[in-house]
């Protein structure tokens, strides 16, 4: 059952993610840091092209299941190997 693990993992982030907002007023990074962010992640060996959602293809954290594009777009967060 490896589809309900990962929804359970998404389930997790999903609130740990409210928490963390409702907490923060400043939510976004600057566009400096996003690029960065996601130039580190785009040669990262753990990100993948996720296509099980039909609707559209995003970049992947395969550590935190993460959405790269939403993940690096907020200040709070943080890589979960540390490289940013």
């Amino acid at each position: 059952m490896k589809i309900k693990t990962t929804i359970l993992e998404l389930r997790k982030s999903f609130k740990l993610l409210m928490i963390n907002i409702k907490a923060r007023k400043n939510l976004k990074a600057d566009y400096a840091t996003k690029l960065e962010r996601r130039f580190i992640c785009a040669d990262c060996e753990f990100v993948k092209k996720d296509s099980r959602f039909l609707w559209f293809k995003a970049n992947r954290c395969t550590v935190c299941t993460c959405f790269i594009k939403a993940k690096t777009s907020l200040k709070f967060e943080s890589c979960p190997k540390a490289k940013w």
